[in-house]
């Protein structure tokens, strides 16, 4: 993600994302909330057109982000986005 942010290249780096996790990335940006309660999850899978999603699915989603350095965990169940230059273009171009 370093090269990214030095190029300013957010755009490719939110394409190269998938539905769920620009989803996880957007609620990020402007709260806390607790990603494995049940109406967390009932909330992202009306966002996403989905039925349900489960926990599994949602830790899926989380190791996928912290892979990519997209977002790092501040405390037990508290995920924030790793740069916050990434932060301020999601809030502007998202």
């Amino acid at each position: 993600m370093d090269e990214l942010a030095n190029n300013g290249n957010f755009s490719g780096l939110w394409e190269a994302l998938t539905p769920a996790e620009k989803a996880i990335m957007k609620v990020l940006n402007t709260s806390t909330p607790e990603l494995y309660s049940q109406s967390f999850r009932q909330e992202l899978a009306a966002m996403l057109g989905l039925d349900a999603i489960s926990t599994a699915s949602i830790q899926n989603i989380i190791r996928s982000l912290q892979r990519r350095s997209s977002i790092y965990q501040q405390g037990q169940g508290i995920y924030i986005i790793e740069d916050p230059l990434l932060a301020d273009w999601i809030a502007h171009e998202q």
